[in-house]
């Protein structure tokens, strides 16, 4: 006991890690500050709260506002902090981030609205279908007939149209996911 003790006031910065620029790629982060003096990275931001915002928990009961804080780390950085942050608040979003290739997680947060500037962060999102019934009749005259001109009605733009609405015994159901 007496000798970890020694050992780690002998090296106080034994965990003082310094942040990886491969990083920045392999987990989605941004630096958000560096030391003018030594140029280094002090501190680092997560891109999924940036531009997603926290996920709601699979499963979970009750329904809670989610924080629209954004996640910053400083000295040590370590790979495995972002990873527990990512699969505890970022599942969905970081498994697909995952399964892209070096040039698509280099391109992924460019061009995105920020998660802050979305109605989903002042209202919360819905996770859940909103399901819309209509008569098979209405889809068919509104969709078949009147966005299409007659000659190309059982033309393949027509019938694929048309195949996205599920047909059940004369109604149409729509479903729409607000997330």
């Amino acid at each position: 006991m007496y000798a970890a003790i020694q050992a780690a006031t002998a090296n106080p910065t034994a965990r003082n890690t310094p942040f990886q620029s491969k990083h920045l790629i392999e987990f989605g982060l941004k630096v958000s500050d560096v030391d003018v003096t030594t140029i280094l990275t002090t501190s680092v931001r997560c891109e999924f709260c940036v531009y997603y915002g926290r996920e709601q928990a699979v499963g979970q009961k009750r329904v809670r506002q989610l924080t629209t804080t954004v996640k910053y780390w400083k000295s040590p950085f370590r790979a495995e902090n972002y990873k527990k942050h990512h699969d505890s608040q970022h599942p969905l979003q970081w498994k697909q981030y995952q399964t892209l290739d070096h040039e698509e997680k280099i391109a992924h947060f460019t061009d995105k609205l920020q998660f802050k500037d979305t109605l989903h962060s002042h209202f919360g999102s819905k996770n859940t279908p909103l399901l819309f019934n209509f008569n098979a009749l209405i889809i068919n005259t509104i969709i078949g007939d009147m966005f299409f001109h007659p000659d190309d009605h059982g033309g393949l733009s027509h019938v694929n149209a048309l195949k996205s609405f599920n047909q059940n015994s004369g109604t149409i159901q729509l479903c729409a996911m607000l997330t």
